[in-house]
């Protein structure tokens, strides 16, 4: 996966980052982010690495990834309020910024333009993760999850005002197991298989 903050965040959010984020100077291999506790927040490597792992049912720790400069972690931890399913380990001489959960709160009430900002780089990364997911699956055989992928990618590419759009001439449907829902000739049909 090919994602650097860096590079994909607009300036504002950038300039924002710079100025709200703790930065952490890594002496020794440190646990930023504990498997089975909420993240303290977001974390970008200025330079250095991240080794990202994950215990098995077995109780055997496996390698998922490697990160380097412009990595952003912890964004599911905190985007989801739930406990993170991977350790995140900086490497000694690592530099990150910390964006601390007040300022990540701060942020969703004051700045709605940076807010909505930052939601489009992590939907970015978030895009780029499943295409790198979705080719590593595809390598053994085609996949029935095909067409969601298409939807989450379709939905990380949108901006603001596609998704406002959406919101505003839409209307929410549940949609049972076992149901059928599409549009046809007669306008929407929902029924059972």
């Amino acid at each position: 996966m090919n994602f650097n903050i860096f590079d994909q965040a607009e300036s504002p959010l950038l300039q924002w980052i710079l100025d709200k984020a703790t930065p952490l100077s890594i002496d020794l291999d440190t646990c930023i982010v504990k498997e089975g506790d909420l993240a303290d927040g977001l974390f970008i490597v200025k330079s250095g690495q991240l080794v990202i792992d994950t215990t098995t049912a077995d109780g055997s720790s496996v390698i998922l990834a490697e990160q380097g400069a412009g990595s952003l972690v912890g964004e599911m931890s905190w985007l989801e309020n739930r406990p993170a399913v991977a350790r995140v380990l900086a490497k000694a001489g690592s530099k990150l910024l910390q964006l601390k959960p007040a300022a990540l709160a701060a942020l969703r009430v004051e700045g709605h333009f940076l807010a909505a900002s930052l939601y489009r780089t992590i939907g970015t990364k978030l895009s780029l993760q499943i295409k790198s997911q979705n080719a590593w699956i595809h390598r053994f055989n085609a996949s029935a999850n095909e067409p969601l992928r298409k939807v989450l990618v379709l939905f990380a590419e949108l901006i603001e005002q596609d998704v406002d759009w959406m919101r505003q001439l839409g209307r929410l449907h549940r949609v049972r197991a076992g149901e059928v829902f599409g549009t046809g000739r007669g306008g929407t049909y929902s029924g059972t298989n």
